[in-house]
């Protein structure tokens, strides 16, 4: 089994719905939870909207990931703020390591320059296979 890395920007803690997310940044996202929305089976439902935006599985490389992510996103979070006094953005890294050693997660400059401009945390996640 390989090592693998996976990444998607996560926009939540918002009320409005997804779909002016969509709208106010002109891209289409990978999944969606509404406000109100069943969370699996159970009897809870969503307090606030999510909205989830992945690069396709086909690409690999960390580099190529985030250059996926800027080239579909615009260059600050900012025009969220129409529509929502409150939103929050968060970078989700999976880290998938099979073996003694995993993949070196090495963010350019740019990368975390353009996450500050969306004020997003990042979170990241080591599972060992």
């Amino acid at each position: 089994m390989q090592n693998t890395t996976s990444i998607a920007l996560i926009i939540a803690d918002f009320i409005c719905d997804p779909d002016e997310v969509s709208s106010s940044l002109e891209v289409e996202p990978t999944e969606v939870f509404r406000v109100g929305a069943l969370i699996g089976r159970g009897p809870r439902t969503n307090r606030t909207s999510a909205w989830r935006l992945s690069p396709p599985s086909e690409l690999i490389e960390l580099t190529a990931q985030m250059d996926w992510l800027r080239a579909r996103l615009p260059a600050s979070g900012s025009v969220l703020d129409s529509i929502s006094a409150r939103w929050e953005a968060e970078l989700v890294v999976v880290v998938e390591v099979s073996g003694a050693s995993g993949p070196a997660l090495d963010f350019r400059r740019e990368d975390l320059e353009w996450l500050a401009e969306w004020r997003a945390a990042m979170d990241v996640s080591l599972r060992c296979l």
